[in-house]
C-alpha cells in the first residue's frame, strides 16, 4: 500500500510539473511577423522535398523562450494539393 501511494504522490508531482512547463508557451497570432519568421523558416527544408512554391496551413503553434513548435501541412499556394510523384 506505501508502494502505491508513493507512486500515485510521483505520478501527480509529475503531471503538476508537465502541466505548469506546458503552460509557459505562447501562440505567435495569424499575421504577425513573429510567425511569418517561424513558416519561413521551415520553408527552405519543404521547398528541398516538395519543390516550390509551397506555403503552409498551420494548426497549434508554440512558442517557448527560443524554441519553437507547429503542425503544418504544406500545400501549393491558394490550397493547391502537392503531386508527390512531381517532387524532387
Amino acid at each position: 500500500m506505501h508502494r502505491l501511494r508513493t507512486l500515485i504522490l510521483a505520478l501527480t508531482a509529475a503531471l503538476t510539473l508537465a502541466g505548469a512547463a506546458a503552460a509557459q508557451y505562447y501562440e505567435p497570432a495569424r499575421g504577425t511577423a513573429e510567425r511569418a519568421a517561424l513558416m519561413d523558416t521551415l520553408r527552405p527544408l519543404a521547398i528541398g522535398y516538395l519543390g516550390a512554391p509551397v506555403e503552409f496551413v498551420v494548426q497549434d503553434p508554440r512558442v517557448s523562450g527560443d524554441l519553437a513548435m507547429a503542425f503544418v501541412m504544406a500545400q501549393r499556394p491558394g490550397g493547391g494539393q502537392i503531386d508527390m510523384a512531381a517532387t524532387p
